[in-house]
């Protein structure tokens, strides 16, 4: 059944933004559907949030939730304005509003929503047809793509790998864990490739990606505008820049693309 609410979904995104070039204005979609938007401030919550609603008069409210106070719409709350769109579409279509102790059907429906807002956001042919030659400019086209379309890193990364077999993508920063040891914390991580491993916490140094990045992190800039290629002994090249960065830690965060070249070292000596 939630393959079905899939398609139907995308069908739906592909229509919503098939004349839009560049940011999607999810607002007017909840103009045109009668949605309301409310905004409220909560300093003791560490990231932004969304709260689905009915009103008395059974019409849909989004209530944003961030621990800031702004009119402006980030990229999180773009995000989350799309995904709880797709709760909307799929409860008029289809009456569908699984419950959390209804666990795989609900996040089915989570997952099926995800999907919804990344492909609304970001539609395919931004995507489908990127000329990834290299590490650099993989990661170019991240940082591009993210502010074309203004949304996070993360989204750009998500839809990328849908279509292009030989790339990952991942924040993380170095980090000492509970052991002592230091270790490549991950905030997320996402990869079309075999040889990536993205789905754990940690990466450690007995991991091939963990031990190249303990050993070049320092090698990753500040700048983005100065990116540069780090070689992935058996893994392919890596181009990234950091996130934040205080004095005297190298611990800030990074963002990076990972990417293996379609002709490998071997076959480049037979050309």
């Amino acid at each position: 059944m939630s393959e079905s609410h899939l398609v139907w979904l995308l069908k739906c995104a592909a229509e919503l933004n098939s004349n839009i070039d560049g940011r999607v204005p999810i607002e007017s979609f909840y103009d045109r559907f009668n949605i309301g938007i409310d905004i409220k401030c909560d300093p003791t919550i560490r990231k932004n949030t969304g709260v689905l609603m009915k009103t008395p008069l059974g019409r849909f409210r989004v209530v944003l939730i961030r621990p800031y106070k702004s009119s402006k719409l980030s990229p999180r709350d773009r995000f989350t304005l799309a995904h709880e769109l797709g709760h909307i579409l799929l409860y008029e279509q289809f009456g569908w509003n699984p419950s959390k102790d209804m666990r795989k059907k609900y996040y089915d429906c989570e997952d099926d929503c995800d999907n919804f807002s990344q492909s609304l956001l970001v539609p395919d042919r931004a995507v489908v047809d990127l000329k990834l030659g290299n590490a650099i400019l993989a990661h170019q086209c991240l940082l591009s793509l993210s502010v074309k379309y203004d949304v996070s890193f993360e989204v750009i990364a998500r839809r990328i790998i849908k279509f292009h077999s030989n790339i990952g993508f991942l924040r993380g920063g170095n980090h000492i864990n509970a052991a002592g040891k230091e270790v490549i914390k991950l905030s997320w991580g996402h990869s079309s490739l075999k040889e990536l491993n993205l789905k754990q916490r940690h990466l450690k140094e007995e991991e091939l990606l963990g031990r190249a990045l303990l050993a070049k992190a320092n090698l990753i800039p500040m700048d983005e505008r100065e990116l540069k290629e780090i070689e992935i002994p058996n893994i392919g090249f890596a181009s990234g820049h950091r996130l934040r960065h205080k004095a005297g830690n190298h611990s800030a965060e990074f963002v990076l693309s990972i990417i293996q070249p379609t002709i490998k070292p071997k076959q480049l000596e037979m050309l």
